[in-house]
């Protein structure tokens, strides 16, 4: 006959293993910080993109000038420990908390280097961020804030801006590519990316129109808003952010109002992808698009302004990742670093730039109890 073991026993043998847990878990996921963007002032400025170079340690840091003697952007030798300004030649002219909307590193043997500012159009730097020449070249209004720069794979890659005068198209020079999309006084263009498992493939979101596909490098449009769920009246659909995971080729758009949804047919069907995201702090559900580790396929991050979240199981499920970051930090940017493995970067709002590694690539173990 076998020994019963007391009740009391299992559920304290229950309590121990969720201690363990929880500590395993934090030590896994604790963020510190990296060096600081300015020496000489209390607070860094707001960090709105992060780029890393593919080919090592180099990272470029764009900022909004929230903080008097701010750069425009940053560079980094050595994975953001110490940090230099890199925008000669910029615009010095930019109002307060506006500033850098994107970074676009270009491929080849010399990287040009593409930044898209608020009511300065596209720059571009051919020597690594040390010095700055406007790109517009006319098909962009000077005088356009640019939100996102693309360049599709390829030997000579096509580049889109995202503006808020709609999608621009690069060949030789700058054109508009707006069939099938609404006029810009019709909506308000947010985001744009492509699909790196079909380069061809774009989305662009909007509000209050929602999603919408193209299928031809960009050049004609159609709505891809499947089942997404309209806000109110008027079948507002106010589409922040969209993602394509370079695994799977899934589309991940936040949806203000609605949170996070998921399609793997291309925008036809829509399922909400959430499971532990909160929204206390941010009104009406307002998130980004996550963030896909480029090695591990089921890993990806996301933030609102509740925190970060990770998914270990390609955007299905998250867990709030906190450890570390100071209560008040404002969440700005997400980005995996090239030469540091299982290690994601953040960019906050006046913080600098935060760093959280993760020992066998974030995979904990679970300690068998046996009797």
């Amino acid at each position: 006959m076998k020994k019963r073991i007391p009740v009391c026993a299992v559920v304290l043998a229950v309590l121990t293993l969720v201690v363990v847990l929880t500590q395993v878990w934090a030590g896994l996921f604790a963020w510190t910080r990296l060096g600081r963007l300015m020496l000489n002032s209390d607070d860094d400025p707001y960090v709105s993109v992060l780029l890393p170079d593919p080919s090592g340690e180099i990272i470029f840091a764009g900022t909004r000038l929230t903080v008097q003697g701010a750069a425009l952007v940053y560079r980094s030798d050595d994975g953001g420990e110490s940090w230099a300004s890199a925008a000669e030649g910029l615009p010095d002219d930019l109002p307060s908390f506006a500033g850098v909307n994107d970074l676009l590193l270009l491929p080849g043997e010399a990287p040009a280097l593409l930044v898209g500012l608020t009511g300065r159009g596209v720059w571009r730097s051919d020597d690594g961020g040390a010095t700055w020449a406007d790109f517009s070249d006319g098909g962009i209004k000077p005088d356009d804030t640019v939100l996102t720069l693309l360049a599709a794979p390829g030997p000579e890659p096509a580049l889109y801006a995202l503006t808020t005068d709609g999608i621009h198209l690069r060949a030789d020079k700058w054109i508009h590519t707006m069939d099938g999309l609404p006029a810009p006084g019709d909506v308000v263009y947010n985001d744009l990316t492509l699909d790196p498992t079909q380069p061809a493939v774009l989305y662009a979101a909007t509000n209050p129109q929602g999603l919408f596909r193209s299928d031809d490098g960009g050049r004609s449009w159609q709505a891809a808003n499947g089942n997404l769920p309209v806000m109110g009246p008027g079948d507002i659909r106010n589409a922040r952010e969209v993602a394509v995971s370079p695994h799977t080729g899934e589309v991940f758009v936040g949806l203000r109002g609605a949170g996070l949804y998921r399609s793997a047919d291309g925008g036809a069907t829509w399922t909400p992808t959430q499971a532990g995201i909160t929204y206390g702090t941010t009104p009406f559900g307002a998130i980004g698009a996550p963030v896909f580790d480029p090695d591990h396929p089921a890993v990806a991050y996301v933030f609102n302004s509740d925190g970060i979240f990770r998914s270990g199981d390609g955007g299905r499920n998250w867990k709030r990742v906190a450890d570390g970051l100071p209560a008040a930090v404002t969440t700005t940017a997400l980005i995996f670093p090239a030469a540091r493995d299982h290690t994601v970067y953040a960019g906050t709002s006046i913080y600098g730039v935060w760093e959280l590694t993760q020992p066998n690539g974030g995979r904990a173990y679970v300690p068998v109890i046996r009797r």
